[in-house]
C-alpha cells in the first residue's frame, strides 16, 4: 500500500499554513549547501577534514527530515533529528578539541566514550567548560541548555523503544487507529519545525567556524531572519 496521494496532499497543507516556515527552511537548506561547497578546493587539515564530513553529513539528514515531515509523518524526522543534533556536537567538539578527534578515530567510538561517562552530555559540559571557540562567556551552559536539555534528552525519547512517546505519536481517526501518514496537530508542526530551523542554523555556523568558511551580509541576515522566526513559532 501507497500513501502518494494522501501524503501530496499533507504536504500542500503544511506548506500553506506554514509559508513562511517553508520558506525559511528552503533557504536555510541552500545556505548549508553553499556554505559546504565554499570548502571545495581548500585543503582541509586533520581533523578539519572529518569535521567537514560530520557537519557535512547533516545535510542529507536535514532534507530527509523536512520531507518525511511534509509527508505527514511526525516519529521519523524526531529520530533523525537526534542525528543531526549528534553529528553537530560532534563537529563542535572535535574543533575545540582537535586531540581528541584522533583519539576517537584510534580508539573506536565504544572506546573513546569508556572514559567520557554520560556520553554526548559530557562533550556539551566540556564544550560549555573549557571551550574556547564555541563557549558563550555572557550564558554558563549555554550549549547544554539549548542542545542538551530542550532537544536531545526530547529527541532520545523517540529515537529509542519508549513507548509513551510512540503513543503520543500514534493518532485516531473517528476511533480508528492511523498508522500512516497524518496531518498532525498545528501545535506538533510548530514544534518539529521550530527544531529543524534551530538545528539548521547551528549546524551552518558550527561548520563556518569550523572550517574558515566566510559568511556574507546576506547569508548572516538570512540566520537572523531564521532565528526570529523560530522564536515567534515557540511563543
Amino acid at each position: 500500500m501507497t500513501y502518494k496521494k494522501t501524503e501530496k496532499e499533507i504536504s500542500i497543507n503544511i506548506r500553506k499554513e506554514f509559508k513562511e516556515e517553508d520558506k525559511i527552511i528552503k533557504k536555510l537548506i541552500s545556505l548549508f549547501s553553499n556554505t559546504l561547497k565554499k570548502t571545495n578546493g581548500k585543503v582541509l587539515n586533520h581533523p578539519q577534514n572529518k569535521t567537514n564530513i560530520i557537519l557535512g553529513s547533516n545535510l542529507e539528514l536535514i532534507i530527509n527530515i523536512y520531507k518525511t515531515l511534509l509527508d505527514g509523518y511526525c516519529r521519523t524526522p524526531l529520530i533523525l533529528l537526534r542525528s543531526a543534533v549528534e553529528s553537530l556536537i560532534f563537529g563542535m567538539y572535535f574543533t575545540e578539541f582537535p586531540s581528541e578527534e584522533i583519539e576517537y578515530t584510534e580508539k573506536g567510538h565504544k572506546d573513546f566514550f569508556k572514559r567520557r561517562p554520560d556520553w554526548l552530555e559530557f562533550l556539551l559540559k566540556k564544550i560549555d567548560e573549557n571551550g574556547v571557540i564555541f563557549k558563550n562567556n555572557k550564558t554558563p551552559n549555554y550549549w547544554h541548555k539549548l542542545l542538551g536539555d530542550s532537544n536531545l534528552d526530547e529527541l532520545c525519547n523517540f529515537s529509542h523503544m519508549n513507548i509513551e512517546y510512540i503513543f503520543k505519536s500514534i493518532q485516531l481517526k473517528n476511533n480508528q487507529l492511523v498508522l500512516g501518514p497524518m496531518l498532525y496537530e498545528k501545535e506538533v508542526l510548530k514544534t518539529i519545525l521550530s527544531k529543524i530551523i534551530d538545528i539548521l542554523n547551528c549546524t551552518i555556523v558550527v561548520t563556518a567556524v569550523s572550517l574558515d568558511v566566510q559568511i556574507t551580509k546576506k547569508e548572516i541576515a538570512i540566520l537572523n531572519q531564521s532565528n526570529q522566526i523560530s522564536t515567534s513559532i515557540k511563543n
